[in-house]
């Protein structure tokens, strides 16, 4: 299916997480079924890295906080950041619905120091669900840069994101993707050695028998593997110390990470600060 693009001067994310953000939130809502298997992982390696109950948690780019309220129901402190309003508004109704604390503040993780204003120091900082790549790979220097700024000297980092040698082996140039009455169209190219997936995303809604476009897209995505991961997060001042694989699985338990790995669970630590 060819997909011509028009030109725009808005970066893809806007267009999609803020101006049309109902077009993505079906896409959003078929990953509830893997949150308990998720906030179970996540629960797990913080255990593992020596962060306590009770932690503060930053949830950077949290979506509609299917992470961020079950990880509140566990006893974290916890902080939501995103840039859809859209999104903060169906997870301030989700926390409410369960009944706990979690305090939301809208804004770009690029800027996530400036967004969170005059919040203390988090022990942790969460990226899940492929929530960075978006810019390239410098900007994920300055995103994860930013996670370091915000958080405590001895905080810990988990990441959890598409793994490259997996997309390598089951990359197609064209793909459809159903959730609920939309459909997502994606053509494209990925370029392994640079880890660049570069094409057209096409969201259309059925109306009977018909589609409708609603919104096309350019986008560009970044994707790594443990080596260029370790190598980008070491930029923005955390080392990494451990990673793991599954293949998203509800309920599966973390494995060692391999090139048939679909995710990889990145755990870093931030670099001690020189005087």
């Amino acid at each position: 299916m060819a997909i011509k693009q028009g030109a725009t001067t808005k970066h893809w994310t806007q267009r999609l997480f803020v101006e049309h953000a109902e077009l993505y939130l079906p896409f959003l809502e078929k990953a509830e079924e893997r949150t308990v298997g998720e906030v179970d992982a996540l629960v797990t390696l913080f255990e593992r890295s020596g962060v306590p109950q009770g932690a503060r948690v930053l949830d950077a780019a949290c979506g509609t906080g299917r992470h961020a309220v079950a990880l509140a129901q566990r006893g974290y402190e916890i902080i939501g950041l995103d840039v859809s309003p859209l999104y903060l508004r169906l997870a301030k109704e989700r926390a409410k619905g369960a009944g706990v604390r979690v305090r939301w503040v809208e804004g770009d993780v690029l800027d996530a120091v400036s967004a969170l204003g005059h919040e203390k120091p988090f022990d942790v900082a969460i990226s899940m669900f492929n929530s960075h790549g978006y810019w390239g790979r410098q900007r994920d220097v300055r995103l994860f840069g930013q996670l370091k700024a915000a958080t405590y000297p001895y905080a810990t980092l988990v990441v959890l994101t598409s793994h490259a040698p997996w997309l390598e082996q089951v990359w197609r140039d064209e793909t459809v993707e159903s959730a609920g009455p939309l459909r997502l169209y994606q053509t494209g190219t990925f370029d392994a050695k640079a880890g660049t997936l570069t094409g057209d995303r096409a969201y259309f809604e059925e109306h009977g028998d018909d589609l409708k476009m609603k919104l096309l897209l350019d986008m560009e995505h970044q994707l790594y593997d443990r080596e260029t991961m370790a190598a980008m997060l070491a930029e923005s001042g955390w080392d990494v110390v451990e990673a793991y694989g599954n293949d998203r699985v509800p309920g599966e338990e973390l494995a060692p990470l391999n090139d048939d790995s679909m995710t990889m669970w990145v755990v870093a630590k931030a670099t001690p600060r020189t005087q």
